[in-house]
């Protein structure tokens, strides 16, 4: 996020990249450079990445990433990372999930854990807003109401918050509510 920069340009949602000394991103005011990528290989389980948070309670870090899906197949993974490198941690030159599992709800747009508790942000499901779920492993999920179009999870662990940002126009909220653990 050290790279993160304001567009010279936001007005125009169709329009992205470089062009006449201007810098455009979909009408958005700050967009974050790709500054690089990890490959799954043709032995890789077939994951698509919709969302991705850190989470540093974990011990090595890791990333969490989550598949957005509409029926309850979407997967999420648990990635170690070294901070120090800011690399995923490689084995003999590939990286492999410490853990994954089937989310069982629909709709992810952010996933993060923390102290071994899981956050789900899904969009609507059954109405416009979306919800936040809190779940460990092998437990019922618990549901918190969320604000429509969220998408990833951000946890700011001194205050003990949980924040998400929503995406659709004339509705972009930034929200953080209070952790709910186990």
């Amino acid at each position: 996020m050290s790279r993160i920069f304001e567009t010279t340009a936001s007005d125009d949602e169709n329009a992205i990249g470089i062009a006449g000394g201007e810098v455009q991103a979909h009408g958005y005011r700050y967009a974050v450079p790709e500054i690089g990528r990890y490959n799954l290989t043709a032995d890789s389980c077939p994951l698509r990445f919709s969302a991705v948070a850190l989470d540093r309670s974990a011990e090595p870090p890791v990333l969490v990433t989550a598949e957005y899906m509409t029926d309850l197949t979407g997967r999420v993974a648990r990635w170690p990372i070294d901070l120090a490198s800011t690399r995923l941690v490689e084995n003999g030159g590939t990286v492999f999930a410490s853990d994954a599992a089937i989310a069982g709800q629909t709709r992810i747009q952010g996933a993060v854990t923390y102290e071994n508790v899981y956050y789900l942000s899904c969009s609507s499901q059954t109405s416009q807003w979306g919800r936040l779920y809190r779940n460990v492993p092998d437990s019922m999920s618990e549901i918190t109401a969320w604000p429509d179009g969220p998408e990833d999870l951000y946890v700011e662990r001194d205050l003990k918050l949980i924040w998400t940002a929503a995406e659709h126009p004339n509705k972009r909220v930034t929200l953080g509510i209070p952790m709910q653990g186990y």
